[in-house]
């Protein structure tokens, strides 16, 4: 079950990324804005700092599984609010965009503040376990009380390298998109120069030309 959330987190974390990336611009933001990179690595980071939430064993709830659930879902409520705004004018939905942008980068350090807080002060968590396991007794809700459970999977070092590699692995497709990108922008540079080269010679031929006629 772990692993499965993990992965399916790792999915969700990546395709954020890329579409914050690729919003970015959209938006009428500038293209090589050092905040547009930034984004493109936030909320894989977000992601593998809550994992690494759940490396010591919490004895009253799985903090790592929580912080995940809640921060998936903060990502999918934000991109209905820029994907729903989507259609609307073009300087409307800049605002919205950066607005609902400010506010997930808010809610996500929340989220992953909340994570270290109850971890290193578990007795400030006693009563959000007693939420949760509550959940055990009530039909249609028990999934909630066994995925949160920390009894529920065995949490070995074994387990914890799988989910932080599967956590880490979520930088790789973005670091490739980082690649493409800047040898993309490399290429239009080298265009550009030589067009700008092809001009100066063309501009010149023609100046020395218009000295021989004179």
């Amino acid at each position: 079950m772990d692993e499965v959330i993990y992965f399916i987190g790792a999915i969700i974390s990546v395709g954020w990324s890329l579409w914050l990336f690729t919003m970015w611009e959209k938006a009428g933001y500038g293209e090589s804005s050092p905040v547009r990179f930034l984004l493109l690595f936030f909320p894989a980071t977000c992601f593998l700092l809550i994992s690494m939430s759940g490396w010591s064993s919490v004895f009253f709830l799985r903090l790592d599984i929580l912080g995940l659930v809640l921060y998936f879902l903060f990502i999918i409520l934000t991109w209905l609010c820029q994907f729903l705004t989507l259609p609307l004018h073009p300087d409307l939905y800049k605002k919205i965009y950066i607005v609902s942008l400010i506010i997930y980068l808010a809610g996500s350090s929340g989220i992953v503040g909340l994570a270290y807080i109850l971890k290193s002060y578990p007795m400030a968590g006693i009563s959000l376990f007693a939420f949760f396991k509550s959940f055990e007794n009530i039909k249609g809700l028990k999934i909630i009380w066994f995925i949160l459970n920390p009894e529920t999977n065995k949490q070995d070092t074994f387990s914890h390298m799988n989910k932080l590699i599967i956590a880490f692995f979520s930088y790789l497709p973005l670091t490739l998109v980082r690649m493409w990108y800047t040898n993309r922008k490399f290429r239009q540079l080298k265009r550009e120069i030589d067009i700008l080269k092809k001009e100066m010679k063309d501009s010149s031929l023609s100046e020395m030309q218009d000295k021989e006629w004179l």
